[in-house]
């Protein structure tokens, strides 16, 4: 790195609060609003009969946004059902510094579950909708592994790599048990289901390799860059091998 530009923005407080109780049917029904109800939103699903845990994250003095069928939390949550609440951020509407609320987690506590495997795909923000519910008609296959999956939307960007290249996205994140086999099998429901929407994979988490998203230009692009500048190929190995070349 030879130059570093930073674009500071004042310090601001923001309330966290974890609404539940929405239907599937207000869920589809009010998805664009559900989530630009706040400054950040994540909905937190087992793909039960329920959506699940809605948090929304809002700066303080921002006006709120009415959910159809939504209350609120009345003690602490952890997005994994039946886990202890005591790492996650403040919620309850507590107003604090945006550093101790954007996040789920608290600093100094491990996040998520600790013993986990994750994936994660991301569609066209206009598929969104119908993306989500493919893979809810397909739950039954894969939820025997799940511990619990995470919904939310991404704007674009210009990064090479980015899942978030040139689209404005939904995210679909799933959290696995640490089963290996059976979460290959997951995955490959999740991509089957995920299929018609050019599902771009987290190149960070479980995936199959003939799915990256990534179209040809970008990976050769990208390819082209590492040779460049790595001729001696010390950066590179088998995983950039089996999903690059």
């Amino acid at each position: 790195v030879t130059r570093l530009e930073l674009a500071v923005e004042p310090t601001y407080n923001v309330s966290q609060t974890v609404l539940e109780g929405i239907t599937w049917v207000d869920f589809f029904y009010g998805f664009a609003k559900i989530m630009t109800s706040a400054t950040s939103v994540s909905v937190f699903t087992t793909w039960g009969p329920t959506v699940g845990q809605v948090w929304t994250k809002q700066r303080a003095g921002a006006d709120s946004i009415e959910i159809a069928g939504a209350a609120p939390a009345s003690e602490h949550r952890h997005p994994i059902p039946g886990l202890d609440a005591s790492s996650c951020t403040q919620q309850l509407g507590l107003i604090g510094p945006w550093h101790e609320r954007l996040p789920h987690f608290r600093m100094g506590f491990t996040p998520s579950g600790g013993d986990e495997i994750q994936s994660e795909w991301h569609v066209p923000a206009s598929d969104g909708t119908a993306a989500i519910g493919a893979v809810r008609a397909v739950a039954d296959q894969f939820s025997e592994v799940l511990m619990v999956s995470e919904i939310r939307t991404v704007d674009a960007d210009r990064l090479l790599l980015s899942p978030q290249f040139d689209q404005k996205t939904v995210s679909l994140h799933f959290t696995w048990m640490n089963r290996p086999r059976r979460v290959a099998e997951a995955v490959d429901v999740v991509e089957a289901a995920l299929a018609p929407f050019a599902p771009r994979a987290h190149l960070g988490k479980a995936f199959t390799r003939t799915r990256t998203g990534i179209d040809p230009a970008r990976r050769q692009r990208f390819v082209d860059v590492c040779r460049e500048w790595d001729p001696m190929q010390m950066f590179w190995n088998q995983w950039l091998e089996d999903n690059f070349c």
